[in-house]
């Protein structure tokens, strides 16, 4: 089974949806524009790295970690 490869706007819109999500997620807790700058933050670090399948879910993990690091929610799990 091979992966499917980085695709521009099925990715844009998903992660707009994550970015809704987790804004919506984090209301009271974390400021809109904090949760947004991180997810675009990782984002980049992620394609800087080389990462183009499973890029979403990726980000996803890397902005709760990065937000359970800066002591700005507490880590699950």
């Amino acid at each position: 089974m091979s992966a499917e490869p980085f695709t521009h706007a099925t990715d844009a819109d998903d992660l707009v949806a994550l970015g809704e999500r987790l804004v919506h997620e984090f209301a009271g807790v974390v400021p809109a524009g904090y949760v947004l700058q991180c997810l675009s933050r990782c984002r980049d670090r992620l394609v800087e790295s080389g990462l183009r399948c499973g890029l979403v879910p990726a980000t996803e993990a890397a902005v709760r970690v990065s937000l359970a690091a800066a002591g700005m929610v507490r880590a699950t799990g």
